[in-house]
């Protein structure tokens, strides 16, 4: 037993409290002795996210017996390092990867939470671990830290470039956590921002005939937006938004780059940064309209209503209206078209370099 065996009796000392913090004394779940400084308690919390990997000394105790806790001073949440081995733990058990997706997350959101207070010493266990460690992807395969890659926007990670970066798998809650981006930092994932992003725009300008069309079915969208029960709010911006607060632009193609490599093609583009709606010339083809109900929506602020937006832009008026009556919506005229004088504009300015904000 290790220990001082010689000199003065000290006053005022607990001596059971010294020797449990001291002494490797206590049977843990390990079965092995440790001191109380070293041992967790073995709460429904600690359970839930190690499981089977708990792979530290633990002990179960009654919630009842605080002067337990009080004199043992056991640790009740895991270190930065414990998280690391962990994670490595749960990588092993590539069986059970399915069923442990919640217990990632739940992992990255205790070491998020935390984050932001930690000491230099923390910080540099993961700094110094960062080119071994392995995060799980989008799809599903661990990758080093050092492999992923991070947008970061208003809307969280950008999920339309998966196919060429791969991203930390993240849940909602995770990827909209106001820590992500030290987070990011910390781990060495490269951050995606504005000076890395551009996008080829050469032959660009205003979109007038879209800008046309979606002006003269806004009736239709209005009346049907009411009937389907959308806020009076959002259905009264509507003239606004496409009249006055965005520009409309065409292009002959859209490209998207990445420090210089072309890493995505589309044909829509909603720029929530600067409200410019970009669109491929030929805007009412198949392969354009994979994307235009959804971005029109998420600039309309209407999400769930693109099945009703696209039938709107492909139909003719007599079918809509045929449609409307059949489902006994009010059907407008066209001196039900609002129309607003435009804002004044120093210009279309099409920028080479933006921030793409491409919502999930």
């Amino acid at each position: 037993m290790s220990g001082t065996t010689q000199g003065k009796s000290l006053s005022n000392v607990d001596y059971v409290e010294w020797f449990v913090k001291n002494i490797q004394c206590i049977p843990t779940t390990l079965n092995i002795c440790q001191s109380s400084s070293n041992i967790f308690i073995d709460t429904m919390e600690m359970k839930e996210l190690c499981g089977d990997y708990m792979c530290f000394p633990s002990i179960s105790l009654l919630q009842n017996k605080t002067d337990w806790y009080r004199i043992f001073n056991f640790k009740s949440k895991l270190s930065i390092n414990d998280y690391l081995i962990l994670l490595a733990k749960i990588r092993q058990d590539e069986k059970n990867l399915k069923t442990n997706l919640d217990r990632i997350q739940l992992l990255y959101s205790n070491i998020l939470k935390d984050i932001e207070s930690y000491s230099a010493y923390e910080e540099n266990v993961i700094k110094s671990q960062k080119s071994i460690l392995y995060f799980l992807s989008e799809n599903n395969q661990w990758k080093l830290v050092n492999d992923l890659y991070l947008y970061i926007d208003n809307s969280g990670t950008n999920n339309h470039l998966n196919d060429v970066f791969s991203y930390p798998k993240l849940d909602f809650n995770n990827k909209n956590h106001p820590n992500l981006q030290k987070f990011a930092e910390l781990f060495g994932i490269t951050q995606i921002t504005m000076n890395d992003l551009k996008f080829n725009d050469e032959n660009s300008s205003p979109a007038e005939r879209f800008r046309e069309k979606l002006i003269k079915i806004s009736p239709f969208i209005k009346t049907w937006l009411k009937k389907s029960n959308f806020p009076s709010a959002i259905i009264l911006s509507i003239d606004k938004i496409l009249q006055q607060e965005t520009q409309f632009i065409e292009l002959d193609y859209l490209k998207f780059f990445f420090k210089g490599k072309l890493i995505q093609e589309t044909n829509v583009f909603f720029d929530t940064i600067h409200q410019k709606f970009y669109i491929t010339r030929q805007w009412d083809t198949e392969t354009t309209f994979i994307d235009l109900p959804n971005k029109l929506c998420q600039l309309l602020k209407i999400q769930g209503f693109e099945g009703e937006l696209r039938f709107l832009l492909k139909a003719e008026n007599e079918e809509i209206s045929k449609y409307f009556k059949k489902c006994s919506i009010e059907i407008p005229s066209d001196e039900d078209i609002v129309s607003l004088k435009p804002l004044p504009r120093s210009g279309y300015f099409f920028e080479s370099r933006i921030l793409i904000i491409l919502v999930l």
